[in-house]
């Protein structure tokens, strides 16, 4: 084989493992985050910053636009998940104070209880499952 040869066949191979991991890439980052999800990401950047932080670098953390981020924050903070800290003076005298989000206790617990659902998640779907219509002591 000459060595153009094999520079072509090297190139093609690199093209093809490019093209592998882009297609990997994009179905992975197109797929659609459930509300759980979402919840998981925002109560897991809060634990990664324990001093708080406001809806802004939450937004830009989960990926959501402010509007939304602000309903999921006021669900959060409903069940308990999220703290609010008003801090400092307001900015303006028609302005609210500075709001910043802290996890919670039970914050933390759903975040570890998450974890460990996801962690299960590959094993039920690799276990064997029953054949339809099949008897009960087919499991025996």
């Amino acid at each position: 084989m000459t060595d153009e040869r094999r520079h072509q066949k090297y190139r093609l191979n690199l093209y093809l493992n490019y093209c592998e991991v882009n297609l990997n890439f994009w179905e992975t980052s197109l797929k659609k985050r459930s509300r759980l999800d979402i919840y998981a990401d925002i109560l897991e950047y809060l634990k990664q910053h324990p001093d708080g932080c406001q809806v802004t670098r939450l937004s830009y953390a989960a990926g959501l636009p402010i509007d939304r981020m602000n309903l999921m924050l006021q669900t959060l903070s409903h069940f308990e998940l999220v703290q609010v800290h008003l801090v400092g003076e307001p900015l303006q005298a028609n302005r609210m104070q500075r709001r910043y989000y802290g996890i919670t206790r039970k914050g933390l617990e759903y975040v570890e209880a998450y974890k460990k659902i996801q962690g299960l998640i590959p094993y039920l779907e690799t276990e064997p499952r029953r054949p339809t219509g099949a008897p009960m002591d087919y499991l025996d």
